[in-house]
């Protein structure tokens, strides 16, 4: 912000510009703001040959300096030479102008421009290209114009609009980019070759190196030692991500970049650090299955217990006491088992390991080798365990994030149908009072009218927390209720657009129920009416909201089998008996009826 206010004051932008500065919209415009032209322009021009495929095959080269008798040197953007007789011919030439340029500036390159074209040293064609929205001074541009008149088909004004310039420009921002970061390599480099930043790396290396000439010897390194050792380097891995950081940082500072170049280097710095720290706790890693291989070992000596081996059937044994005896065999080995694995976790806990990752993964270990008691731990097994671990850490992390997810569906629909609810209930109100006016003719009618439309909105007054209890969505309802949709193929479902997601709801759904009565609600219908209909409403039962049509379907074909079910379980009710037999009863119907 500093290094922004000061700019500010050099060139005199005003307080606006300096919000842009600070919120660029876009990267060009905040280029422009800092006046970096060199980048802008370097983009075009990038941009530019490369659409047009001027490649250095073509004879195509970059910034190249021509000799101009009584005028120095011209140095032109891009030009095409090619060899001719043994020597280099300068056919065409380009300058580009991305911005402004000073005039004096300006016209000594097109005072070079027409010593070249007169003399012939520029053989073909000489193009001037300019951004038609921001061009060179109007003294520049004069002289351009008047090049372009001296030598028609020769030098060439080319203005550029809008749409082409930001063409060339994002064909050449990538082009740009890699020729910043070529030619700001030698920062990186530099700083990757501090002998400080060999430390974490060479003792990573020997300590990696110390582990595999103990297994030489038949004597690996103890546990505790690991474990101290792991500690120490993973404090060196740390130091060595600050001290690259804090490297990064003063040779861009000293290199005095310009704003562009110095968010590239940065970017590329950053990647790069993010390889090496990758890189150095790999390295690390080897000291972590080392670790468990060690924790997982010592537990196994610490409960030197052998499991029961499958016991082959005593001989002369009938096939149901042989069937007995394997069955009580390997009830036993179960037991074992059970009581080993238990202990060998306890004697896991015991121990002292850096992480709890490092005691999940033994502890995935330890079960996987229960039953290989005289197999050796290997590296490879703490490799397979890590996989396991990983995935048992990633499906909790996405039930957690879904368990998340649905919570905030849940508080949003709990809000939405708040406020949905809050505003029926205030408008069902005011329809209460609007209808149960008295007319003036009947006194008791008034009083009845006014009465009844009060018990109407009463019984119409919607719980939100009811309503969300029954899990019906308030923003389906809401699109229901107030915006238009449209109806499926089989005209039993209306469709209703919900921004990312689709959904098909049944018309004798909870939720289209609930619309036809806002929608009634607020058309100041007759209370008495869209009582009567949310009462035949609440007699039928529908699947309610699905994101497919196949879900739909699917939820009214469970709905119908669950009604068949419920069919099937309840007696027949209101059947008369005399219809399974008519001439019973009879009687005592007469007399019933007398």
């Amino acid at each position: 912000m500093a290094k922004i206010a000061e700019a500010a004051t050099r060139v005199s932008i005003t307080a606006k510009q300096l919000e842009h500065i600070r919120n660029p919209a876009s990267w060009e415009r905040a280029v422009e703001l800092w006046g970096d032209a060199k980048t802008l322009h370097d983009m075009l021009a990038y941009g530019h040959q490369h659409l047009h495929d001027r490649t250095p095959e073509k004879g195509w080269l970059q910034e190249y300096r021509q000799p101009v008798p009584g005028h120095g040197v011209r140095q032109h953007d891009s030009a095409q030479v090619l060899k001719q007789a043994g020597r280099e011919v300068v056919t065409n030439t380009t300058e580009y102008k991305a911005g402004g340029v000073t005039i004096a500036k300006g016209q000594e390159q097109l005072a070079k421009e027409r010593a070249l074209l007169s003399s012939g040293t520029t053989r073909d064609v000489s193009e001037y290209i300019v951004r038609a929205a921001r061009p060179p001074a109007v003294e520049v541009m004069r002289e351009a114009r008047k090049l372009e008149k001296e030598f028609p088909g020769r030098f060439k004004v080319i203005e550029l609009s809008e749409s082409e310039f930001r063409r060339y420009l994002d064909a050449g921002r990538p082009i740009a980019h890699a020729k910043a970061v070529e030619r700001l390599g030698h920062l990186i480099e530099k700083v990757r070759s501090a002998p400080e930043l060999q430390v974490a790396p060479r003792a990573l290396e020997r300590f990696a190196e110390e582990i595999e000439k103990a297994k030489e010897r038949g004597a690996p390194i103890g546990l505790e030692v690991l474990v101290g050792s792991r500690l120490e380097l993973a404090n060196l891995v740390e130091v060595d991500k600050q001290i690259t950081r804090e490297r990064d940082k003063i040779a861009r500072e000293g290199a005095q970049l310009r704003l562009k170049e110095s968010q590239i280097v940065e970017r590329v710095q950053a990647q790069q650090r993010e390889d090496r720290q990758r890189a150095l706790l790999d390295r690390l890693a080897t000291v972590d299955r080392e670790i468990v291989v060690s924790a997982v070992s010592t537990a196994r000596d610490m409960v030197p217990v052998k499991m029961l081996g499958r016991q082959p059937d005593p001989p002369g044994l009938d096939p149901t006491a042989a069937a007995i005896h394997r069955s009580m065999t390997e009830s036993a080995r179960v037991i074992v088992r059970k009581e080993v694995e238990a202990r060998q976790r306890d004697a896991l806990a015991r121990l002292e390991l850096p992480s709890e990752v490092h005691r999940a993964v033994a502890e995935v270990v330890l079960a996987r080798q229960l039953d290989h008691p005289d197999k050796v731990v290997t590296v490879d097994r703490v490799v397979e365990a890590e996989g396991v671990v990983r995935a048992r850490e990633e499906r909790e992390q996405r039930q957690a994030r879904e368990v998340e997810a649905r919570e905030a569906r849940e508080r949003e629909n709990r809000e939405r149908m708040a406020r949905l609810v809050a505003d029926h209930n205030r408008q069902l109100e005011r329809v209460a009072l609007e209808q149960g006016k008295a007319r003036g003719v009947d006194r008791m009618e008034d009083l009845h009218r006014e009465r009844s439309s009060q018990e109407l909105a009463q019984a119409l007054q919607l719980d939100p927390d009811r309503l969300v209890e029954r899990g019906i969505d308030a923003q389906v309802v809401d699109a229901l209720a107030h915006t238009p949709v449209r109806t499926d193929e089989s005209g039993r479902a209306f469709v209703v657009e919900l921004g990312d997601r689709t959904c098909y709801v049944d018309r004798e759904s909870r939720e289209v129920a609930l619309a036809k009565q806002i929608r009634s609600v607020e058309s100041g219908r007759d209370l008495g009416q869209t009582h009567s209909e949310q009462m035949i409403a609440r007699g039928k039962v529908a699947p309610g909201v699905a994101l497919s049509r196949e879900e739909r379907e699917r939820k009214q074909e469970a709905l119908e089998r669950q009604r068949e079910l419920v069919r099937e379980r309840t007696p027949e009710q209101g059947k008369s008996r005399s219809r399974e037999n008519p001439g019973r009863d009879i009687g005592r119907g007469i007399d019933r009826g007398r």
